[in-house]
């Protein structure tokens, strides 16, 4: 158990008994392959701690791209906390926010300190729906909006489970480029503008 800190977040007081991490698994779908076999294994190692931890597991799925490998949905079968989030575009933000939401206000999650992002691709939907949950929390203004997200929430890319289907070279290129543009984000939202 935790010890109880507090963290403060748009003007509230959370203890960190309320607090929690999750995990955003996207695209990891059939359709992509091969690249989707490229980061199986180290997915299901995040998925196999985070059940460990009792985390949240968010699955993102694009729509019509087949779907997601059968090892990922043996190994969430039965667990509780597994979430499901299909989405019409590259960015999955909205509909991930949304999901969490749901979840928060059924009593299924607590609040977030942390999510970690993993998946395909590191330079489209990875990328795409990272920025788009930053900057959803980042609009936050903790529980008066109905979410779990809130400007606090540490958004982190798991470097080895995302690929973008090419050299380790231009994955790493799109990650640091992707951690770029999040610390735009927080350095525009903490100067007012959104």
């Amino acid at each position: 158990m935790q010890g109880r800190t507090t963290v403060r977040c748009g003007g509230c007081s959370i203890g960190s008994a309320d607090i929690s991490v999750a995990l955003v698994v996207v695209d990891v779908q059939e359709d992509f392959e091969p690249a989707a076999s490229r980061v199986l294994n180290s997915v299901l190692t995040l998925i196999k701690k985070a059940k460990a931890r009792r985390e949240a597991i968010f699955v993102v799925t694009l729509n019509g791209s087949g779907p997601t490998l059968l090892p990922i949905k043996k190994s969430l079968r039965g667990y509780p906390l597994a979430f499901r989030v299909r989405k019409n575009r590259q960015g999955g933000g909205v509909p991930l926010s949304r999901a969490i939401a749901s979840a928060w206000k059924r009593g299924l999650i607590q609040r977030f300190s942390k999510l970690r992002f993993c998946g395909l691709y590191t330079s489209m939907c990875v990328r795409e729906t990272f920025l788009q949950t930053c900057r959803i929390a980042l609009k936050s203004r903790g529980p008066a909006d109905g979410t779990a997200l809130h400007r606090g929430t540490e958004m982190v890319l798991a470097g080895r489970a995302c690929t973008d289907g090419g050299s380790s070279r231009s994955n790493a290129l799109a990650l640091q480029g992707t951690r770029e543009r999040q610390k735009n984000l927080i350095s525009y939202s903490k100067r007012g503008y959104r």
